[in-house]
């Protein structure tokens, strides 16, 4: 179902060798020789940090000497990097849709609104979901109006998607117990911050960046 509405759900891994990729790409070899080898440490360490902790809901945060560093340059590549930054949106879209989508999997019925129930092909079409969504807020305008306490515009459907929403990404302890694992949404710092567009394919020498990398 995610994939049908075009969600994509990259890994760790993919946003790690895109990095790679541009920071090779807009750097001079020698920093890349330099700060791919800091990249990597760092990832490293996460891992472990993330072996160390599996199974366990109140983890320490994750420290490193290099999180500083790796968080700005990391930051640099991606508003740099075309490719890095459409990994970044991909998972902006599915964060911000997937909760719905799952929604339309999950649901098996509702009472009191003024929207029949029924499903297309084993889910609640998006679109009837869209009809749920306003049922629910012409609701809540009600009783607002009715002066009933505890009531907010779109608070039914925001808790609705919540719900959906821990259904798909389940806590540690949860995803331990249960019989279907969950999806884990990658962990790199990513940012969107607009950046010069370098076109795929272009040789090294040619984009390399003249700025220096943080220390």
């Amino acid at each position: 179902m995610l994939v049908r509405e075009g969600l994509r759900l990259h890994s760790q891994e993919d946003f790690r060798k895109e990095t790679l990729l541009g920071l090779e790409a807009l750097w001079s070899p020698e920093h890349f020789a330099e700060y791919e080898g800091r990249l990597r440490g760092y990832w490293d360490a996460f891992d472990q940090f993330q072996t160390e902790h599996a199974g366990t809901d109140d983890a320490p945060d994750f420290e490193h000497p290099d999180a500083g560093a790796v968080d700005d340059l990391t930051r640099r590549v991606t508003a740099s990097w075309r490719p890095l930054r459409d990994l970044a949106a991909d998972l902006i879209a599915f964060n911000a849709d997937s909760p719905t989508i799952m929604l339309s999997v999950l649901v098996d019925g509702w009472k009191h609104l003024d929207v029949p129930f029924a499903r297309e092909e084993g889910v609640v079409t998006l679109d009837k979901l869209e009809d749920v969504e306003d049922a629910l807020l012409a609701v809540e305008r009600e009783a607002m109006e009715r002066k009933i306490e505890g009531v907010s515009p779109s608070l039914a459907w925001l808790q609705l998607r919540a719900e959906a929403g821990a259904r798909l990404f389940l806590s540690r302890t949860e995803e331990k117990n249960s019989a279907s694992p969950s999806l884990s949404p990658p962990t790199p710092s990513i940012s969107l911050t607009d950046g010069p567009e370098i076109p795929d394919g272009t040789s090294t020498a040619s984009e390399t960046s003249t700025s220096t990398p943080p220390a």
